[in-house]
C-alpha cells in the first residue's frame, strides 16, 4: 500500500473503513482481520515471500501468539529464548535477527493486548 498512488491508498482506506464499521473486517494492534481469522488465527510459514512481507514489524502479534502457543501445545515449556527462536521458525524465518526477536517477544510478552 505505501507504493500505491494517493487515491488508491484512499479508495482502500474507505473500503477498510466500511468492511470496519459493518462488522466484516477487525482491526487489532493495526491488522486487519475477519472475525474467523481473529477467532482461529492462521500461523503462514513466509519462508517463500518476498522481502516486504517477511519484516518483523509486518507481523500481526495475534499471529505470533497464535505460533507460539503451537510450539508450546507440540513441544511444551521452554526457557523465553527458545520458544522466540521456535516461534520464528515456525512463521518460516531461517535466522532472528534483533528486530524480529524484539517484535516476538513483546507480542508473547503482552497476550491478549
Amino acid at each position: 500500500k505505501a507504493q500505491a498512488g494517493r487515491r488508491i491508498r484512499e479508495a482502500s482506506d474507505e473500503a477498510l473503513a466500511r468492511a470496519t464499521r459493518s462488522g466484516r473486517i477487525l482491526v487489532e494492534e493495526g491488522f486487519a482481520m475477519t472475525p474467523a481469522q481473529r477467532d482461529e488465527t492462521p500461523v503462514r510459514d513466509r519462508s517463500r515471500e518476498t522481502a516486504p512481507l517477511r519484516q518483523a514489524d509486518a507481523l500481526p502479534p495475534i499471529e505470533i501468539r497464535a505460533a507460539a502457543a503451537r510450539v508450546v501445545a507440540e513441544s511444551g515449556e521452554m526457557p523465553r529464548e527458545e520458544l522466540i527462536v521456535a516461534t520464528a521458525r515456525l512463521l518460516g524465518f531461517a535466522r532472528v535477527g534483533q528486530d524480529l526477536r524484539g517484535v516476538i517477544d513483546i507480542s508473547i510478552a503482552e497476550p491478549n493486548r
